[in-house]
C-alpha cells in the first residue's frame, strides 16, 4: 500500500525536517493547490515549484519497483510531494532516486514526461538532490539542475506595504558521458561547449559541418547525436 510505503518520509533520513513534514501534512485544502498558498511560502513573489498541481507520475525506488502516485516537486528544498488521501507527504530521497511527472497538453493532447534522478554525482551538486534528464541515449545524457533560492525582503514599499520575497531559480546544464562516467559542465553556447568537451575529437568540426548553433534547451539534443557517432 503506497501510503505504508511512504512512512518512511516521517522518520528516516528526514533529520531536521520531521516538522515540516508534519505542517505539511495537516495543512487543510493543500491537494491539488500550490503549498505557498497554503501559508507555506506565503508572501513571496513566483513559484519553487515545478509545476504547481500534483500531477501523474511515478516514483521509482532504489530496487527498481515502480508506484504510480500524484506529485510535485518542490525547488527550494529539493523534495517530491506525494498527494495522499488525506495529506501531502514528502519521500525520502535515498530510498526513491528517480520519479517522473506527466502534463497532458489540454489542446494537442499530447503527454510530456519529465524524468528527475538523483543517482549521478558530480561537482557542485550535492548528494541525493534531484537532475532532471532532458536527453539520454546509450553513451551519453543530458542533465539539468534547478537551484532555487528564496531572496527574502524586509522593505517597506509605498504606502507602508512590504515588499515581498521571490524566488529566483539558476539552471545548469551537464553532459554526462554513460561509456566513462564522466560529467561535463556545459552552456547554450558554441563555444563554451567545445572547450567543455575538447577531449572529445571533432566536435568542433561536427558543430560547423552541421551549421548547428546551441541556443535553446531542446538544442542540447545534438550532443547525444555527436556522442553516439563518436563512440560508433
Amino acid at each position: 500500500m503506497i501510503v505504508r510505503s511512504l512512512i518512511v518520509l516521517f522518520m528516516v533520513a528526514l533529520g531536521c525536517k520531521t516538522n515540516l513534514v508534519a505542517q505539511i501534512a495537516n495543512l487543510p485544502g493543500t491537494l491539488n493547490k500550490p503549498l505557498r498558498t497554503t501559508g507555506l511560502y506565503e508572501v513571496t513573489e513566483g513559484s519553487p515549484f515545478f509545476r504547481d498541481i500534483f500531477l501523474k507520475g511515478r516514483i521509482i525506488d532504489k530496487d527498481g519497483d515502480t508506484r504510480e502516485v500524484y506529485l510535485k516537486y518542490d525547488t527550494y528544498i529539493d523534495e517530491v510531494l506525494i498527494s495522499g488521501e488525506s495529506n501531502v507527504m514528502i519521500i525520502d530521497r535515498s530510498y526513491y532516486p528517480q520519479f517522473e511527472i506527466e502534463e497532458l497538453d489540454d489542446e494537442t493532447g499530447e503527454v510530456s514526461r519529465f524524468i528527475f534522478t538523483n543517482q549521478i554525482s558530480f561537482e557542485d551538486h550535492e548528494k541525493f538532490k534531484y537532475a532532471r534528464v532532458l536527453f539520454t541515449s546509450s553513451s551519453a545524457q543530458i542533465l539539468k539542475t534547478i537551484k532555487t533560492i528564496l531572496i527574502k525582503s524586509e522593505e517597506e514599499g509605498y504606502g507602508g506595504n512590504k515588499i515581498p520575497s521571490y524566488f529566483k531559480q539558476k539552471i545548469n546544464y551537464y553532459l554526462q558521458d554513460k561509456r566513462t562516467g564522466s560529467v561535463y559542465s556545459i552552456a547554450l553556447k558554441n563555444n563554451q561547449i567545445v572547450k567543455a568537451l575538447t577531449k572529445y575529437q571533432g566536435i568542433k568540426a561536427y558543430l560547423k559541418t552541421n551549421k548547428i548553433r546551441i541556443r535553446e534547451e531542446s538544442e542540447l539534443r545534438t550532443l547525444i547525436e555527436f556522442m553516439d557517432s563518436y563512440y560508433k
